[in-house]
């Protein structure tokens, strides 16, 4: 399910939003169907299936900001809850992963290059707009399931701030000069160390393994 739950984002059917905001149903039969292909049990694949039908989010509504959650307020449509275990840990994974700030970059990229949404300035898409890539941080924070994932929120959320309130928007005016300042600072304070760590894909290929 983590593999495969944005698999249909961008190669999915229909225009970019209708993608974006199908994703979930089409990477769930798209995940049915592979594991499906390669044997996995029935009970596997719905397991599986399910779980990524039910990651989309932050859906509801933030009363901090007094406004929808950005999922309902872009796509406004009603998502699925997460229903089972799997669900619930693919869902705040992919919830911790947007509040990072390398989240916070990919927001406001898709926010300044994306036609779906109007010219603003780049301190609008990282902080300061309606529909921020810090409004996205709170909202996501807000919709955490899990124990360990609300606790590991909480030191992501002040990891993310401290970014966010230390970039310089006269100095940082584009999408480059954002992903350099998110790389210094990430080489100068690192993630917090409650985030899972997942490992290259051919880590092993390049220690010999196959």
């Amino acid at each position: 399910a983590a593999l495969l739950h944005d698999a249909t984002k961008e190669d999915g059917e229909g225009d970019p939003k209708e993608r974006f905001c199908t994703h979930g149903d089409q990477g769930a039969d798209f995940t049915q169907k592979v594991l499906g292909d390669i044997g996995k049990s029935e009970s596997f694949a719905d397991r599986a299936s399910t779980a990524v039908r039910e990651h989309m989010g932050p859906c509801g509504f933030n009363w901090r900001f007094f406004s929808r959650r950005f999922m309902s307020k872009f796509c406004d449509r009603t998502y699925p809850k997460p229903s089972s275990p799997e669900a619930k840990v693919l869902y705040d994974i992919d919830m911790l992963d947007l509040m990072t700030v390398d989240g916070v970059v990919k927001v406001a990229e898709l926010r300044q290059k994306n036609p779906e949404f109007e010219k603003e300035p780049l301190k609008d898409s990282v902080k300061t707009g309606r529909d921020s890539a810090w409004k996205s941080v709170v909202d996501a924070k807000q919709t955490l399931l899990t124990e360990n994932a609300q606790s590991c929120g909480a030191d992501l959320t002040s990891h993310t701030e401290a970014f966010v309130e230390g970039i310089d928007f006269a100095v940082v005016t584009d999408i480059p000069g954002l992903k350099k300042a998110a790389a210094d600072y990430l080489r100068e304070k690192p993630l917090p160390a409650c985030l899972p760590s997942v490992p290259a894909w051919n880590a092993g290929a390049e220690n010999g393994e196959p």
